[in-house]
């Protein structure tokens, strides 16, 4: 198991890129062992001084889901709808610890 956590900020403005961005890769989720674990918006209190107005963390079953997945944003074109309307968008991966199986 493996976590893909993703931190962005949104382009004032480009809100509804974004949202046909994220309507777009929903249907995705359906041809990989993946999951939408939680995403949010509106950080509570900032941190370091490093926060971004947006996050998401999505559970795959593996790296070869998460490269899957990336291929697939790649061949449908939506990774041009999320460079359009995010910035500071920062994806990292993460293995599970282990007792969360």
């Amino acid at each position: 198991m493996i976590y893909a956590l993703n931190v962005y900020d949104i382009i004032q403005g480009k809100e509804a890129i974004y949202a046909r961005y994220a309507a777009s890769v929903a249907p995705l989720f359906n041809n990989f062992d993946m999951a939408l674990t939680a995403a949010g918006r509106n950080p509570i209190r900032e941190i370091s001084g490093q926060t971004r107005n947006h996050f998401a963390l999505v559970q795959f079953a593996d790296i070869e889901n998460f490269d899957g997945f990336m291929a697939a944003l790649k061949e449908n074109d939506f990774h041009r709808l999320r460079e359009e309307s995010t910035e500071n968008y920062l994806w990292t991966i993460y293995e599970a610890w282990g007792f969360d199986k």
